[in-house]
């Protein structure tokens, strides 16, 4: 008896709407059950059946003829791990027929079921049942037909189907079709008049529709996805999905927006033995509100080339710097000023990496004006780790020659290269770690940096470092609680010679702000265009406590600040005055994690001069129960004076409540205690049960700094083992809500 076309069956009409299925997961616990159906169980003493053969068992059997037996009570027929259960039978021996009826059950791996009557072609597994119900095992999942027929040819025919998840007694969904044909060995079905019901409404119909049977993708169309903004109006979304061959595919998206109008969407994946890409594309022949032609392009591929070469690739073009943040789908906006456009080749070896590499930056605000320089090409030689050489002796190296340009015009071209030797004196409980460096850079420049200057200045300077600590630990007992502290005392010491860069240009060199890392740099630059002069020694000291029992770290804590022995001269810009403090901020940082519900994480940058604090950040999160979550957060920056940006002092707070055993509240508010505005404001209900689940969010934020608010609303249909109707929104929820992803729901 084959019953693997029953449990293909369900399997696909699960995917039926438009061919966006979604695995049913494990139910939650307020579920019911779903398979009332129990299967007797052979006796020890019954021999097992070879595989093949046929056992029949009743409490009566007649001989009708030659060839053809009655089965009266308890009749029982065993074959391959399936077993069909009835009060009377008739068995045609010749035919290998049998027929049964009354009280008619059958059990399988896939699928229980119960039915008015039924027969199987006991050599050919050719089956048929009538006024079925049926009980997935592999899944929750039930449902009914009128007439099931399993072909020995490996097709299936039903009239009359039903399908859902929900527990006995639950008819919150259906779904049902007329008639539904399926071909296993093609792996596709056909069904007519598909009806979706929810809570006894009709919200779905389709007269006709094509479905993929199993794993092997097939085109159709997706869910449609249906939204709503000030950006967008009504905003609905239809895509279709083309399987081009196995490792090509494409799905077209046609969209509309009330207020914008129509917009068509494609995106191409290919997939080869070395090589990943997707193409994305969007078009609109005429935005309503800009009146003109919008689009966007971003080429996207990773490649592992022969021997230890690969290759990444990411570009982007769009047709005005308000693009992303006008047509963003869904709740999602753009908040990026500039996107990087990038082709990177790399070759990396045990001890060496190599990367050639060409970026520019694509504008993506309308605010922004300034463009910035194109890396056309880089190219970069450096030790992945420091190679041994003899003994405690150890090399680095890393080399760079890029050119610059601006619109394809060429600005300048900059060799820059550093080597050193350290000698590496490492042991339990303390390191001691001098090194001597050089570092050298040349350029070549359009236009010097002042008139009648130098085209072609040179910089060249040694970098002598010396990095050592000690490491104290002893055990601790507090509340009770086997711990571990350590004690981290450290001195690095720093020595750069100061040299002139006034004829040197900015090209890609910022000051660097890292936090506590920072204090250990031997630059105090990013980027190549300035080198910082330096006579001076950093002290710090870090704290740990580890568990006994786990090994876990339950609470660090450092603190470091630098001694200056003269003024900085050497600045970002030669027109400001020397930095002459004689210490820096103080930096200070703690993680805290003395239960695994609760953890907070702090950092501050103390002004001593100024005692003013100029950088701040403050994150808690407690989770008292595996569904239960509250982030607060805090950050703060005070900028130099005359930067582009303004101070910020922002506070953030996201949660995530359960409301009863069925419904969960998530919110997120962000707000700007500078400007006394609110940057995001996110609010949500879900509601959960076994077979359904729905959500509601309202999001109103800020674009772009200093743009005007947005509201977007999300609604979205959750039917277990069946499809999400709506949009979704778990990847926002991801960014907005730490540690969102790994709540249990």
């Amino acid at each position: 008896m084959n019953t693997s076309g029953t449990g293909r069956l369900v399997l696909a009409l699960a995917s039926l709407l438009l061919a966006n299925a979604v695995s049913a997961g494990e139910p939650p616990p307020l579920c019911g059950p779903v398979n009332p159906m129990t299967r007797p169980v052979l006796s020890e003493l019954d021999e097992p059946l070879a595989p093949g053969a046929t056992r029949l068992d009743a409490l009566q059997a007649e001989l009708l003829e030659d060839d053809v037996t009655r089965l009266e009570g308890e009749v029982m027929a065993w074959r391959d791990g399936r077993l069909l259960m009835a009060d009377s039978a008739i068995y045609d021996d010749r035919r290998q027929l049998l027929t049964a009826s009354g009280n008619l059950q059958f059990f399988s791996e896939v699928v229980d079921l119960e039915a008015r009557e039924g027969s199987s072609d006991m050599d050919t597994g050719a089956t048929r049942f009538k006024d079925v119900d049926y009980y997935l095992n592999i899944r929750p999942g039930r449902g009914s037909t009128r007439h099931m027929t399993l072909g020995a040819d490996r097709s299936s025919q039903f009239l009359g189907f039903s399908y859902t998840t929900c527990e006995l007694g639950s008819d919150d969904w259906w779904l049902r079709a007329s008639r539904a044909d399926l071909d296993h060995e093609e792996g596709v079905g056909t069904a007519r008049h598909v009806r979706l019901w929810f809570m006894h409404v009709p919200i779905f119909y389709t007269p006709y529709i094509w479905f993929p049977l199993d794993d092997r993708r097939r085109s159709g169309f997706l869910m449609p996805s249906i939204g709503n903004s000030r950006r967008t109006g009504v905003d609905v979304t239809v895509p279709w999905y083309w399987n081009i061959a196995p490792n090509h595919d494409a799905t077209i998206t046609p969209r509309y927006m009330h207020r914008r109008g129509e917009q068509l969407g494609v995106e191409y994946r290919y997939l080869t033995e070395t090589t990943r890409g997707i193409l994305e594309t969007e078009y609109m022949p005429e935005d309503n509100l800009t009146e003109r032609d919008r689009y966007r392009l971003r080429y996207r591929q990773r490649s592992n080339l022969p021997g230890a070469w690969s290759f990444i690739g990411d570009y982007t073009a769009i047709s005005d710097p308000a693009y992303l943040n006008d047509l963003a789908s869904g709740l999602t906006v753009n908040r990026s000023r500039y996107q990087s456009r990038v082709g990177r080749l790399d070759y990396t070896q045990p001890q060496w990496r190599f990367r050639a590499m060409v970026r520019d930056f694509l504008i993506t605000d309308p605010d922004v004006t300034t463009d910035r320089l194109q890396q056309m090409p880089q190219l970069v030689a450096e030790t992945r780790r420091p190679i041994n050489l003899a003994g405690p002796l150890q090399f680095d190296a890393r080399g760079e020659a890029v050119r610059f340009s601006l619109r394809g015009e060429r600005e300048a071209n900059r060799a820059d290269a550093e080597a050193g030797l350290t000698l590496n004196f490492d042991a339990p409980g303390w390191f001691f770690r001098p090194r001597a460096g050089w570092r050298s850079t040349v350029y070549e420049l359009v236009e010097p940096v002042d008139a009648g200057g130098d085209t072609s200045p040179t910089r060249h300077a040694p970098i002598y470092s010396l990095d050592t600590g000690l490491i104290f630990d002893r055990q601790l007992n507090p509340g009770g609680r086997s711990m571990l502290q350590t004690l981290e005392p450290r001195l690095f010491a720093l020595y750069v010679p100061e040299r002139d860069q006034d004829d040197i240009p900015d090209l890609d060199t910022r000051t660097r702000r890292d936090g506590f890392t920072r204090l250990f740099a031997t630059n105090r630059f990013t980027g190549a265009d300035r080198l910082g002069d330096a006579r001076q020694v950093t002290a710090a000291v870090t704290s740990r406590l580890y568990d006994d029992f786990s090994g876990r770290q339950v609470f660090s804590a450092r603190i470091g600040q630098i001694y200056y022995f003269r003024d900085r001269n050497v600045m970002l810009d030669p027109a400001d005055d020397p930095d002459t403090r004689s210490t820096s901020d103080i930096v200070g940082e703690a993680e805290l994690s003395w239960r695994e519900e609760f953890r907070t994480s702090a950092q501050v940058e103390w002004d001593p001069r100024e005692e003013q604090v100029n950088r701040s950040l403050l994150n808690l999160q407690y989770r008292p129960r595996p569904d239960t979550l509250l982030n607060l957060g805090y950050r703060q920056r005070r900028q130099a004076p005359g930067a582009f940006f303004p101070d910020t002092e922002q506070g953030d707070i996201s949660t995530v409540i359960p409301l009863g055993r069925q419904w969960r509240a998530i919110g997120r508010w962000s707000y700007d205690l500078n400007a006394n505005r609110s940057l995001d404001t996110l609010g949500g209900l879900e509601f959960r049960s076994c077979c359904w689940g729905a959500r509601m969010y309202v999001r109103r934020d800020v674009p772009r700094f200093g743009g005007d608010t947005d509201t977007s609303v999300m609604f979205q249909l959750q039917l277990n083992g069946l499809t999400d109707l709506g949009t979704d929104v778990d990847e926002l929820l991801d960014d907005v809500v730490p540690g969102f992803r790994d709540l249990d729901y």
